[in-house]
Protein backbone atom coordinates (compact mmCIF):
# COMPACT_ATOMS: atom_id res chain seq x y z
CA UNK A 1 0.00 0.00 0.00
CA UNK A 2 1.40 3.80 -1.10
CA UNK A 3 2.64 5.76 1.91
CA UNK A 4 -0.80 8.04 1.30
CA UNK A 5 -3.56 5.66 -0.19
CA UNK A 6 -5.62 7.08 -3.37
CA UNK A 7 -9.10 8.02 -2.71
CA UNK A 8 -11.98 7.51 -5.12
CA UNK A 9 -13.97 10.90 -5.10
CA UNK A 10 -16.83 12.46 -6.97
CA UNK A 11 -16.59 15.25 -9.28
CA UNK A 12 -17.65 17.34 -6.39
CA UNK A 13 -15.89 16.12 -3.21
CA UNK A 14 -12.20 18.00 -2.72
CA UNK A 15 -9.11 15.91 -1.49
CA UNK A 16 -5.58 17.24 -0.75
CA UNK A 17 -5.19 15.08 1.60
CA UNK A 18 -6.92 16.75 4.04
CA UNK A 19 -4.50 18.96 5.18
CA UNK A 20 -5.80 22.71 5.00
CA UNK A 21 -9.11 21.71 6.08
CA UNK A 22 -7.78 19.08 8.84
CA UNK A 23 -4.61 20.56 9.53
CA UNK A 24 -4.02 18.31 12.29
CA UNK A 25 -4.60 15.55 10.48
CA UNK A 26 -7.26 12.50 11.83
CA UNK A 27 -6.08 9.44 14.53
CA UNK A 28 -7.30 6.47 16.23
CA UNK A 29 -7.56 4.58 19.48
CA UNK A 30 -8.96 2.71 22.26
CA UNK A 31 -10.50 -0.17 20.12
CA UNK A 32 -12.81 -2.45 20.86
CA UNK A 33 -14.05 -6.03 19.43
CA UNK A 34 -16.28 -3.99 17.74
CA UNK A 35 -15.83 -0.02 18.55
CA UNK A 36 -12.83 2.49 17.96
CA UNK A 37 -12.66 6.33 19.00
CA UNK A 38 -11.58 8.26 15.87
CA UNK A 39 -10.19 11.92 15.95
CA UNK A 40 -9.66 15.29 14.09
CA UNK A 41 -9.81 18.96 13.77
CA UNK A 42 -11.19 21.37 11.40
CA UNK A 43 -9.11 24.59 10.75
CA UNK A 44 -11.28 26.95 12.27
CA UNK A 45 -10.77 29.75 9.51
CA UNK A 46 -12.88 27.59 7.01
CA UNK A 47 -15.74 26.66 9.77
CA UNK A 48 -19.03 27.61 9.03
CA UNK A 49 -20.80 24.23 9.45
CA UNK A 50 -21.14 22.50 12.48
CA UNK A 51 -21.64 18.89 11.23
CA UNK A 52 -19.17 16.52 10.24
CA UNK A 53 -19.44 12.66 9.21
CA UNK A 54 -17.20 9.63 9.68
CA UNK A 55 -17.11 6.99 7.15
CA UNK A 56 -15.93 3.28 7.98
CA UNK A 57 -15.30 0.67 5.48
CA UNK A 58 -13.16 -2.38 5.28
CA UNK A 59 -11.76 -1.00 1.61
CA UNK A 60 -9.96 1.96 1.09
CA UNK A 61 -11.91 2.49 -1.99
CA UNK A 62 -14.94 3.28 0.20
CA UNK A 63 -17.04 1.66 -2.35
CA UNK A 64 -19.48 0.22 0.50
CA UNK A 65 -19.33 2.18 3.17
CA UNK A 66 -20.24 0.29 6.56
CA UNK A 67 -21.01 2.92 8.72
CA UNK A 68 -21.37 6.48 8.22
CA UNK A 69 -22.05 9.11 11.30
CA UNK A 70 -22.54 12.46 11.59
CA UNK A 71 -20.76 14.13 14.53
CA UNK A 72 -20.69 17.77 15.59
CA UNK A 73 -17.36 19.96 15.66
CA UNK A 74 -16.47 20.87 19.39
CA UNK A 75 -16.30 25.06 18.83
CA UNK A 76 -15.60 25.53 22.55
CA UNK A 77 -12.63 22.61 22.45
CA UNK A 78 -10.57 23.72 19.50
CA UNK A 79 -12.55 23.04 17.00
CA UNK A 80 -11.74 19.34 17.49
CA UNK A 81 -13.93 16.17 16.61
CA UNK A 82 -13.74 13.09 19.12
CA UNK A 83 -16.57 10.12 17.24
CA UNK A 84 -17.14 6.95 20.20
CA UNK A 85 -17.77 4.04 17.36
CA UNK A 86 -19.60 0.72 18.88
CA UNK A 87 -20.90 -1.05 15.70
CA UNK A 88 -22.12 -4.75 15.62
CA UNK A 89 -20.75 -4.19 11.86
CA UNK A 90 -17.17 -3.82 13.45
CA UNK A 91 -16.01 -7.56 13.33
CA UNK A 92 -12.76 -8.42 15.97
CA UNK A 93 -9.38 -8.37 15.61
CA UNK A 94 -10.00 -7.04 11.60
CA UNK A 95 -8.77 -4.01 9.84
CA UNK A 96 -10.62 -0.89 8.68
CA UNK A 97 -10.29 2.41 6.82
CA UNK A 98 -12.02 5.68 7.73
CA UNK A 99 -12.37 9.15 6.98
CA UNK A 100 -13.86 12.56 7.63
CA UNK A 101 -15.68 14.33 5.33
CA UNK A 102 -16.59 18.15 6.23
CA UNK A 103 -19.34 19.24 3.52
CA UNK A 104 -17.75 18.20 0.17
CA UNK A 105 -13.69 18.51 1.76
CA UNK A 106 -12.55 14.63 2.29
CA UNK A 107 -9.91 14.11 5.01
CA UNK A 108 -7.15 11.77 4.22
CA UNK A 109 -7.97 8.06 4.89
CA UNK A 110 -6.68 6.14 8.28
CA UNK A 111 -6.54 2.51 9.49
CA UNK A 112 -7.20 0.76 12.23
CA UNK A 113 -7.63 -2.74 13.93
CA UNK A 114 -10.46 -3.86 16.21
CA UNK A 115 -9.41 -5.60 19.06
CA UNK A 116 -10.12 -9.42 19.31
CA UNK A 117 -12.50 -10.81 21.80
CA UNK A 118 -11.05 -11.67 25.26
CA UNK A 119 -11.23 -15.42 25.02
CA UNK A 120 -9.89 -15.50 21.05
CA UNK A 121 -6.99 -17.37 19.95
CA UNK A 122 -4.15 -14.75 18.72
CA UNK A 123 -1.20 -15.79 17.26
CA UNK A 124 0.91 -12.82 17.21
CA UNK A 125 0.66 -9.11 18.38
CA UNK A 126 2.95 -6.95 17.23
CA UNK A 127 3.46 -3.10 18.42
CA UNK A 128 5.74 0.03 19.09
CA UNK A 129 6.43 2.32 21.99
CA UNK A 130 7.01 5.93 21.86
CA UNK A 131 7.11 8.66 24.15
CA UNK A 132 8.83 11.58 25.21
CA UNK A 133 8.67 14.02 21.88
CA UNK A 134 9.66 17.04 22.54
CA UNK A 135 9.24 19.15 19.25
CA UNK A 136 11.89 21.91 20.11
CA UNK A 137 15.14 19.93 19.66
CA UNK A 138 14.42 17.03 16.88
CA UNK A 139 12.61 16.32 14.19
CA UNK A 140 10.10 13.41 14.45
CA UNK A 141 12.45 10.88 12.14
CA UNK A 142 11.36 8.41 15.00
CA UNK A 143 7.92 8.65 13.92
CA UNK A 144 8.56 8.72 9.93
CA UNK A 145 10.34 5.10 10.60
CA UNK A 146 8.15 3.90 12.75
CA UNK A 147 5.49 4.14 10.73
CA UNK A 148 6.57 2.24 8.38
CA UNK A 149 6.82 -1.10 10.36
CA UNK A 150 3.88 -3.59 10.32
CA UNK A 151 2.02 -3.13 13.69
CA UNK A 152 -1.06 -3.26 15.34
CA UNK A 153 -0.62 -0.40 17.85
CA UNK A 154 1.24 1.89 19.24
CA UNK A 155 1.45 2.59 23.09
CA UNK A 156 2.29 6.10 23.88
CA UNK A 157 3.68 6.35 27.22
CA UNK A 158 3.69 9.73 28.13
CA UNK A 159 5.11 13.54 26.79
CA UNK A 160 3.33 13.77 24.03
CA UNK A 161 3.94 17.75 24.59
CA UNK A 162 6.25 19.73 26.59
CA UNK A 163 4.76 22.60 28.37
CA UNK A 164 7.35 25.16 27.38
CA UNK A 165 8.27 27.10 24.21
CA UNK A 166 12.07 25.31 23.91
CA UNK A 167 13.85 23.30 25.98
CA UNK A 168 16.84 25.97 27.83
CA UNK A 169 19.11 23.02 28.79
CA UNK A 170 19.02 20.97 25.00
CA UNK A 171 22.50 21.01 23.40
CA UNK A 172 20.73 22.03 20.66
CA UNK A 173 17.51 23.57 19.65
CA UNK A 174 15.63 23.20 16.10
CA UNK A 175 12.11 25.40 16.90
CA UNK A 176 11.05 27.38 19.25
CA UNK A 177 7.27 27.91 19.69
CA UNK A 178 5.54 31.38 20.43
CA UNK A 179 2.55 30.34 22.81
CA UNK A 180 -0.52 32.41 23.06
CA UNK A 181 -0.13 33.93 26.46
CA UNK A 182 3.50 35.03 25.83
CA UNK A 183 5.23 32.82 28.48
CA UNK A 184 7.73 30.49 28.13
CA UNK A 185 5.21 27.81 30.32
CA UNK A 186 1.98 26.90 29.54
CA UNK A 187 -0.03 29.27 31.24
CA UNK A 188 -3.46 28.97 30.20
CA UNK A 189 -5.83 26.45 27.96
CA UNK A 190 -5.04 28.09 24.98
CA UNK A 191 -1.15 27.55 25.30
CA UNK A 192 -1.98 23.99 25.72
CA UNK A 193 -4.16 24.06 22.67
CA UNK A 194 -1.55 25.33 20.41
CA UNK A 195 0.82 23.08 21.77
CA UNK A 196 -0.82 19.96 20.83
CA UNK A 197 -1.76 21.87 17.34
CA UNK A 198 2.06 22.64 16.28
CA UNK A 199 3.00 19.23 17.77
CA UNK A 200 0.43 17.24 15.54
CA UNK A 201 0.97 19.65 12.64
CA UNK A 202 4.47 17.69 12.25
CA UNK A 203 3.90 15.15 8.96
CA UNK A 204 5.27 12.27 10.37
CA UNK A 205 3.36 12.41 13.71
CA UNK A 206 0.20 12.71 11.46
CA UNK A 207 1.31 9.90 9.61
CA UNK A 208 2.06 7.67 12.53
CA UNK A 209 -1.63 8.32 13.64
CA UNK A 210 -3.25 7.87 10.29
CA UNK A 211 -1.90 4.17 9.89
CA UNK A 212 -1.85 3.07 13.58
CA UNK A 213 -4.83 3.39 16.48
CA UNK A 214 -2.57 4.61 19.72
CA UNK A 215 -3.43 3.67 23.38
CA UNK A 216 -1.92 7.02 25.63
CA UNK A 217 -1.31 7.68 28.95
CA UNK A 218 0.09 11.22 30.17
CA UNK A 219 3.13 11.56 32.14
CA UNK A 220 4.04 15.31 33.56
CA UNK A 221 4.97 17.72 30.33
CA UNK A 222 1.27 17.39 29.56
CA UNK A 223 1.02 19.67 32.41
CA UNK A 224 4.07 20.65 34.20
CA UNK A 225 7.66 18.99 34.87
CA UNK A 226 7.60 17.07 37.68
CA UNK A 227 4.17 17.30 38.46
CA UNK A 228 1.84 15.40 41.39
CA UNK A 229 -2.12 16.21 41.55
CA UNK A 230 -1.84 19.86 40.52
CA UNK A 231 1.53 20.64 42.34
CA UNK A 232 3.76 21.75 39.65
CA UNK A 233 6.64 22.38 41.55
CA UNK A 234 8.71 24.44 38.66
CA UNK A 235 6.46 26.89 37.48
CA UNK A 236 6.78 30.23 37.48
CA UNK A 237 3.17 30.72 39.17
CA UNK A 238 2.95 29.24 42.98
CA UNK A 239 -0.65 29.97 43.53
CA UNK A 240 -2.56 26.91 44.40
CA UNK A 241 -5.84 28.55 43.07
CA UNK A 242 -4.37 29.17 39.81
CA UNK A 243 -2.08 26.14 39.68
CA UNK A 244 -5.87 23.89 40.09
CA UNK A 245 -7.03 25.81 37.22
CA UNK A 246 -4.36 25.21 35.06
CA UNK A 247 -4.05 21.47 35.92
CA UNK A 248 -7.90 21.19 34.79
CA UNK A 249 -7.00 23.24 31.71
CA UNK A 250 -4.26 20.31 31.00
CA UNK A 251 -6.20 17.81 31.50
CA UNK A 252 -9.19 19.28 29.52
CA UNK A 253 -6.70 19.95 26.53
CA UNK A 254 -5.37 16.52 26.70
CA UNK A 255 -8.64 14.76 26.45
CA UNK A 256 -9.95 16.56 23.33
CA UNK A 257 -6.71 16.29 21.57
CA UNK A 258 -5.92 12.11 22.15
CA UNK A 259 -8.32 9.82 20.76
CA UNK A 260 -9.41 8.52 24.20
CA UNK A 261 -12.03 6.32 25.97
CA UNK A 262 -11.85 7.55 29.20
CA UNK A 263 -13.74 7.91 32.46
CA UNK A 264 -14.26 12.44 32.91
CA UNK A 265 -16.32 13.02 36.09
CA UNK A 266 -14.97 16.69 35.53
CA UNK A 267 -11.61 18.10 34.24
CA UNK A 268 -10.13 17.67 37.04
CA UNK A 269 -11.02 14.46 37.59
CA UNK A 270 -10.02 12.26 34.63
CA UNK A 271 -9.51 8.59 35.41
CA UNK A 272 -7.01 8.02 32.56
CA UNK A 273 -5.93 4.49 34.17
CA UNK A 274 -7.19 1.41 31.63
CA UNK A 275 -6.61 -2.13 30.35
CA UNK A 276 -7.04 -4.20 26.98
CA UNK A 277 -7.12 -7.69 26.44
CA UNK A 278 -5.39 -9.19 22.98
CA UNK A 279 -7.73 -11.93 22.99
CA UNK A 280 -6.07 -14.85 24.46
CA UNK A 281 -2.27 -13.33 24.09
CA UNK A 282 -1.71 -10.55 25.96
CA UNK A 283 -3.46 -7.98 28.49
CA UNK A 284 -1.77 -4.79 28.81
CA UNK A 285 -2.44 -2.61 31.47
CA UNK A 286 -1.88 1.52 31.73
CA UNK A 287 -1.46 3.30 35.02
CA UNK A 288 -1.83 6.99 35.52
CA UNK A 289 1.07 7.93 37.95
CA UNK A 290 0.58 11.53 38.14
CA UNK A 291 -2.75 12.20 39.53
CA UNK A 292 -2.69 10.80 42.84
CA UNK A 293 1.17 10.25 43.81
CA UNK A 294 2.21 12.00 46.90
CA UNK A 295 4.74 14.70 46.86
CA UNK A 296 9.01 14.01 46.29
CA UNK A 297 10.22 12.31 49.47
CA UNK A 298 13.02 14.97 50.73
CA UNK A 299 11.56 17.97 48.79
CA UNK A 300 10.67 20.08 45.80
CA UNK A 301 13.48 22.01 44.72
CA UNK A 302 15.93 19.86 42.17
CA UNK A 303 19.01 19.01 43.99
CA UNK A 304 16.79 17.43 46.26
CA UNK A 305 14.22 15.24 43.55
CA UNK A 306 17.76 14.34 41.62
CA UNK A 307 21.15 12.65 42.51
CA UNK A 308 19.41 12.46 46.10
CA UNK A 309 21.36 10.31 48.94
CA UNK A 310 17.41 10.43 50.25
CA UNK A 311 16.53 11.31 53.71
CA UNK A 312 14.31 8.07 54.75
CA UNK A 313 10.85 9.31 53.59
CA UNK A 314 11.62 7.68 50.18
CA UNK A 315 10.55 4.38 51.59
CA UNK A 316 7.34 5.62 53.88
CA UNK A 317 4.26 3.61 54.04
CA UNK A 318 2.68 6.74 53.74
CA UNK A 319 3.93 7.67 50.48
CA UNK A 320 1.90 6.46 47.61
CA UNK A 321 2.77 6.36 43.23
CA UNK A 322 -0.52 5.35 42.06
CA UNK A 323 -2.86 6.04 45.05
CA UNK A 324 -5.43 3.60 46.62
CA UNK A 325 -8.23 3.43 44.28
CA UNK A 326 -5.94 2.74 41.58
CA UNK A 327 -3.35 0.53 43.59
CA UNK A 328 -6.21 -1.86 44.71
CA UNK A 329 -7.67 -2.10 40.58
CA UNK A 330 -4.25 -2.65 39.56
CA UNK A 331 -4.01 -5.55 41.86
CA UNK A 332 -6.80 -6.87 40.52
CA UNK A 333 -5.50 -6.78 37.29
CA UNK A 334 -2.60 -8.94 37.89
CA UNK A 335 -4.54 -11.18 39.75
CA UNK A 336 -7.40 -11.50 37.33
CA UNK A 337 -5.19 -12.07 34.07
CA UNK A 338 -6.74 -14.82 31.91
CA UNK A 339 -4.13 -13.89 28.98
CA UNK A 340 -0.68 -15.72 28.34
CA UNK A 341 1.10 -12.34 28.73
CA UNK A 342 0.93 -9.61 30.84
CA UNK A 343 2.12 -6.30 30.17
CA UNK A 344 2.31 -3.49 32.54
CA UNK A 345 2.70 0.22 30.74
CA UNK A 346 4.22 2.45 33.22
CA UNK A 347 5.04 5.90 32.85
CA UNK A 348 8.30 6.67 35.06
CA UNK A 349 11.27 3.77 35.93
CA UNK A 350 10.01 0.72 38.12
CA UNK A 351 13.74 0.02 38.89
CA UNK A 352 16.20 1.14 40.76
CA UNK A 353 18.58 3.03 39.90
CA UNK A 354 21.40 4.83 41.09
CA UNK A 355 24.56 6.93 40.06
CA UNK A 356 27.70 7.92 42.38
CA UNK A 357 25.29 5.98 45.48
CA UNK A 358 22.80 8.84 44.42
CA UNK A 359 19.53 7.74 43.34
CA UNK A 360 19.06 9.44 39.59
CA UNK A 361 15.38 10.71 40.01
CA UNK A 362 12.72 10.33 43.03
CA UNK A 363 10.26 11.39 40.63
CA UNK A 364 10.72 7.97 39.10
CA UNK A 365 9.24 5.07 41.98
CA UNK A 366 12.75 5.64 43.85
CA UNK A 367 11.05 8.08 45.27
CA UNK A 368 7.76 5.57 46.66
CA UNK A 369 9.67 2.15 47.46
CA UNK A 370 7.21 1.06 50.21
CA UNK A 371 4.32 1.22 47.50
CA UNK A 372 6.83 -0.04 44.71
CA UNK A 373 7.58 -3.33 47.35
CA UNK A 374 4.00 -3.75 47.67
CA UNK A 375 3.70 -4.34 44.08
CA UNK A 376 6.57 -6.81 43.96
CA UNK A 377 5.48 -8.46 46.82
CA UNK A 378 1.84 -9.42 45.00
CA UNK A 379 3.64 -10.89 41.63
CA UNK A 380 5.73 -12.64 43.51
CA UNK A 381 2.98 -14.32 45.59
CA UNK A 382 0.87 -14.59 42.89
CA UNK A 383 3.32 -16.22 40.79
CA UNK A 384 2.81 -13.86 37.85
CA UNK A 385 5.81 -14.93 35.72
CA UNK A 386 4.53 -14.26 32.26
CA UNK A 387 4.63 -10.05 33.35
CA UNK A 388 7.15 -7.54 32.10
CA UNK A 389 7.04 -3.65 32.00
CA UNK A 390 7.47 -0.84 29.36
CA UNK A 391 8.32 1.88 30.92
CA UNK A 392 9.23 5.28 29.33
CA UNK A 393 10.50 8.97 31.12
CA UNK A 394 14.43 8.16 31.36
CA UNK A 395 15.33 9.18 27.57
CA UNK A 396 17.58 6.66 27.89
CA UNK A 397 16.97 2.64 26.18
CA UNK A 398 17.39 0.42 29.68
CA UNK A 399 16.89 -3.71 29.93
CA UNK A 400 16.91 -4.70 33.67
CA UNK A 401 15.00 -6.37 36.31
CA UNK A 402 12.89 -4.41 39.19
CA UNK A 403 14.57 -6.20 42.02
CA UNK A 404 12.85 -7.14 45.55
CA UNK A 405 15.65 -8.06 48.51
CA UNK A 406 18.38 -7.86 45.54
CA UNK A 407 16.35 -10.99 43.89
CA UNK A 408 15.39 -10.17 39.99
CA UNK A 409 11.54 -10.13 40.06
CA UNK A 410 10.17 -8.50 36.56
CA UNK A 411 11.54 -7.66 33.61
CA UNK A 412 11.39 -3.96 32.40
CA UNK A 413 12.66 -2.90 29.17
CA UNK A 414 12.25 1.12 29.49
CA UNK A 415 12.32 3.11 25.79
CA UNK A 416 14.26 5.93 25.34
CA UNK A 417 12.92 9.48 24.18
CA UNK A 418 11.82 10.09 20.65
CA UNK A 419 13.58 13.27 20.34
CA UNK A 420 14.07 14.89 23.89
CA UNK A 421 17.57 15.45 25.33
CA UNK A 422 18.90 12.19 26.24
CA UNK A 423 20.33 11.72 29.93
CA UNK A 424 23.92 12.16 28.69
CA UNK A 425 22.92 15.76 28.22
CA UNK A 426 21.51 16.25 30.94
CA UNK A 427 24.14 14.64 33.53
CA UNK A 428 27.49 16.61 32.78
CA UNK A 429 29.52 13.69 32.79
CA UNK A 430 31.15 11.81 29.98
CA UNK A 431 28.32 9.49 28.08
CA UNK A 432 30.62 6.10 28.19
CA UNK A 433 31.89 6.80 31.65
CA UNK A 434 28.03 7.41 32.70
CA UNK A 435 26.71 4.25 30.75
CA UNK A 436 29.54 2.49 32.45
CA UNK A 437 29.10 3.92 36.16
CA UNK A 438 25.19 3.32 35.93
CA UNK A 439 25.72 -0.55 34.68
CA UNK A 440 28.34 -1.07 37.36
CA UNK A 441 26.22 -0.18 40.12
CA UNK A 442 22.91 -1.52 39.11
CA UNK A 443 23.51 -4.58 38.50
CA UNK A 444 20.49 -5.69 37.83
CA UNK A 445 20.55 -3.69 34.49
CA UNK A 446 21.64 -5.32 31.72
CA UNK A 447 22.05 -2.95 29.07
CA UNK A 448 21.79 0.64 29.52
CA UNK A 449 22.46 3.25 26.47
CA UNK A 450 21.23 6.97 26.99
CA UNK A 451 23.06 8.59 24.00
CA UNK A 452 20.50 7.86 21.58
CA UNK A 453 16.38 8.42 20.35
CA UNK A 454 14.18 6.12 18.80
CA UNK A 455 11.21 4.02 19.95
CA UNK A 456 11.08 0.23 20.56
CA UNK A 457 9.33 -2.90 18.74
CA UNK A 458 7.40 -5.33 20.82
CA UNK A 459 6.61 -8.60 18.68
CA UNK A 460 4.52 -11.40 20.98
CA UNK A 461 3.57 -14.92 20.32
CA UNK A 462 2.56 -17.55 22.16
CA UNK A 463 5.54 -19.14 23.02
CA UNK A 464 8.22 -15.58 23.28
CA UNK A 465 8.66 -12.24 23.49
CA UNK A 466 11.02 -9.89 21.55
CA UNK A 467 11.81 -6.37 22.45
CA UNK A 468 13.32 -4.18 20.12
CA UNK A 469 15.44 -1.23 20.58
CA UNK A 470 15.81 1.10 17.41
CA UNK A 471 17.74 4.49 17.21
CA UNK A 472 16.86 7.04 14.75
CA UNK A 473 19.40 9.94 14.23
CA UNK A 474 16.72 13.00 15.08
CA UNK A 475 19.31 15.92 13.00
CA UNK A 476 19.94 13.01 9.59
CA UNK A 477 16.78 10.97 8.53
CA UNK A 478 19.11 9.42 5.98
CA UNK A 479 21.28 8.06 8.73
CA UNK A 480 18.22 5.35 8.82
CA UNK A 481 17.51 3.12 11.48
CA UNK A 482 19.87 0.91 13.78
CA UNK A 483 19.20 -1.97 16.18
CA UNK A 484 20.64 -1.35 19.51
CA UNK A 485 19.37 -3.83 21.41
CA UNK A 486 17.22 -7.71 21.29
CA UNK A 487 15.61 -9.24 23.95
CA UNK A 488 14.01 -12.31 24.13
CA UNK A 489 11.29 -13.45 27.10
CA UNK A 490 10.31 -16.97 27.11
CA UNK A 491 6.92 -18.25 28.26
CA UNK A 492 6.92 -19.02 31.94
CA UNK A 493 10.80 -17.73 32.69
CA UNK A 494 11.47 -14.55 34.23
CA UNK A 495 14.87 -14.16 32.59
CA UNK A 496 15.43 -12.68 29.00
CA UNK A 497 18.05 -13.46 26.78
CA UNK A 498 19.95 -11.10 24.34
CA UNK A 499 19.97 -12.04 20.53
Amino acid sequence: MPLFPSILVSCEDKNDNGSSVFPQGIGSGDPKPNGIVLWTRVNPEIFDNHQITVEISEDSSFRDILISKTEYINLQENFTVKSYITSSKLNPWQKYYYRFRYKNHLSSIGMFKTLPEKNQEIEKVRFGVLNCQDYSVGNFYAHRYLAQEDLDFVLFLGDYIYEYSFDKEADKVLRKLNLPSGNEIASALEDYYYLYNTYKSDMYLQELHRKFPFLVVWDDHEYANDCYGYNAPDHFIKDEEYLKNLRTAASKAWFYSMPVDVQVESFDKIKIYREFCFGDLMKIILTDERSYRSSHPCGERKFQRYLSQGCGEEKSPDRTMLGEEQLNWFFYQLSSNEQRWTVWANPVAFMKLKLDNRYISFDSWDGYQYERDLILQKIKQIQLKNLFILTGDLHSFVGGFAQLDEENIVPEFITTSATSSNLDEIVPIDVDLLESLVSLENEHIKYFNSSTNGYTIVEMTKDYTDIIFKSVDIQNADKGIKIKRNFRLYLNNTKFIEY
